[in-house]
């Protein structure tokens, strides 16, 4: 027995290796697979048509490609939990290539004459939990990134709109509460706002009178 544990113990690094080796592979395999379906979200259900129709039909009006699906063909993931919630569905196709192709021509569904297809058919990759987890924080990181230089351009907007000169013809004044207003220049048909609550601007189309 004592032999016995000795050995396994001496063959652990080995067999955590060969394991290590196995799961790698593994996921390989899985990712090489995934990498051939695309996943349809929002597809109504019908009992008319197969799953299969369905989705080429949507290609045909709305791609310039026309995908093979392969023998796997498709499959509704999930349960039904409500009634006319239709469930997301894992399409097969022939190659990585026709998913690729598939996938390019997915934004083309956001200015689909169908209105219906417009705002509820997306047609994602086939991601593992992982990749779904990942590809979700990039698109938060990404939508940060778009507010947060948003909110730079319009501080700049405001900063080089209330900063530049004002003409009589359309001065930009607001009640003493609200405001500080400087004489810039000695010609008293300029001046200069250097402070203005946002929301209480008001456009007076009048000559200031100093």
């Amino acid at each position: 027995m004592t032999l016995r544990l000795r050995h396994l113990v001496d063959d652990a690094p080995k067999r955590a290796k060969t394991d290590i080796a196995l799961e790698v592979h593994r996921t390989l395999a899985e990712s090489s697979v995934r990498k051939q379906n695309v996943v349809v979200t929002g597809l109504p259900e019908s009992s008319d048509i197969t799953d299969e129709q369905a989705f080429l039909a949507l290609c045909e009006e709305n791609f310039s490609v026309k995908p093979h699906i392969s023998n796997l063909g498709c499959r509704r993931l999930g349960k039904v939990y409500e009634q006319y919630k239709s469930r997301k569905r894992l399409v097969h196709l022939r190659s990585e290539k026709v998913a690729r192709d598939v996938l390019g021509e997915a934004k083309k569904l956001r200015n689909s004459d169908n209105e219906a297809v417009a705002s509820s058919v997306y047609i994602n990759p086939d991601w593992s939990p992982a990749e779904s987890a990942l590809a979700y924080e990039n698109r938060q990181r990404k939508r940060m990134a778009r507010q947060k230089r948003a909110e730079q351009e319009r501080m700049k907007y405001q900063h080089e709109t209330l900063s530049g000169p004002l003409t009589k013809s359309a001065d930009i004044i607001t009640s003493p509460d609200d405001a500080t207003v400087l004489v810039s220049e000695e010609n008293s048909d300029v001046l200069r706002v250097t402070r203005v609550r946002e929301q209480t601007l008001t456009t007076v189309n009048s000559h200031v009178q100093l």
